[in-house]
């Protein structure tokens, strides 16, 4: 089984107890190189991005948790689902979420953009911010001084650090 979960430590010797944050039903037995990604905000609420093949949905999707990752929201669709949506990635700075991820369409890969500016109760449109029509790693965001950039590594482009602060 396949589905993401969080603990928080009690103390920094004690696990607290094992909270799923949904019910994707995937099964596999291979390591499907699909992580999830979290973030905390400033006011504690835990921000959950992450891929699924499971049997009750498919595609990329986001939750959260206000109740110290207890329970979760019902899970949002992230991306498009006939661009294979993959690789989330989220970070928590200057009062806002950002979320990021790539697809494919079949040509080209792109990474996309939304943010939140309400801890994740709402989300911008989607931006495409960077593609490239090679092989490409996984997207990074990277906070500095208040703001946040874009770090992907391309063949063709090589690596690169884009500002996102155009892309709200």
């Amino acid at each position: 089984m396949r589905d993401h979960a969080v603990m928080t430590f009690l103390d920094p010797q004690t696990p607290g107890p094992i909270h799923r944050i949904s019910v994707d039903d995937w099964r596999t037995d291979v390591c499907p190189h699909h992580g999830p990604s979290l973030a905390i905000s400033a006011d504690s609420t835990y921000h959950v991005t992450w891929f699924t093949d499971g049997l009750a949905r498919k595609g990329l999707f986001y939750a959260r948790s206000s109740d110290g990752g207890v329970t979760f929201s019902d899970p949002m669709p992230v991306g498009r689902s006939d661009r294979n949506p993959a690789h989330p990635y989220l970070i928590a700075a200057k009062g806002a979420l950002w979320l990021v991820w790539k697809e494919f369409d079949g040509e080209k890969t792109t990474v996309s953009v939304m943010t939140s500016h309400d801890d994740g109760r709402t989300w911008s449109a989607a931006k495409i911010v960077a593609e490239t029509s090679n092989a490409s790693d996984h997207p990074l965001l990277l906070s500095r001084g208040g703001r946040v950039f874009l770090s992907w590594q391309t063949q063709a482009e090589g690596y690169r650090v884009i500002s996102l602060e155009d892309a709200r």
